[in-house]
């Protein structure tokens, strides 16, 4: 609750944008860590990447990870590599059902009931995330 509904459908959520720019940002940290020449590694990590931002969605990024790293183990033959729990959480992930429809739909997007309803001026992206990485850099998260 508490989005706007917009003519075409989606609902936004204008006021977690700046949480989930710090939480992604914090997020990239680790993918220093990720094994890229190991493809049951490196494909399931970036479905999750890049899953987070289409799906709006951390919790249906993750998901769809988990589901991706399990049926390629389990595909190469390295299923005793995949903790019983993420296959659970593979097997038992509704989000999925949900995500699926969703690939390839091309959405629109407008800021005007922002401007209409809330009386704000957005900025510009790029002043967005300079404020961002600023603001992280001001609180010592990233250096």
């Amino acid at each position: 609750g508490g989005g706007y509904q917009t003519p075409d459908g989606p609902t936004l959520y204008p006021v977690i944008a700046p949480a989930l720019i710090i939480v992604g940002t914090l997020m990239m940290k680790g993918v220093r860590f990720i094994a890229w020449d190991d493809p049951t590694e490196a494909v399931p990590a970036f479905l999750t990447i890049v899953i987070m931002p289409l799906s709006v969605s951390i919790t249906d990024g993750i998901a769809f990870g988990f589901i991706a790293f399990t049926v390629l183990k389990i595909a190469a033959g390295r299923h005793r590599e995949v903790h019983w729990l993420v296959k659970l959480f593979a097997l038992l992930n509704p989000p999925l059902k949900q995500i699926l429809p969703e690939l390839g739909r091309k959405r629109t997007y407008s800021n005007e009931k922002l401007r209409t309803v809330l009386g704000i001026e957005p900025i510009p992206a790029e002043e967005a995330i300079r404020a961002s990485a600023e603001s992280l850099i001001k609180v010592g998260a990233v250096k």
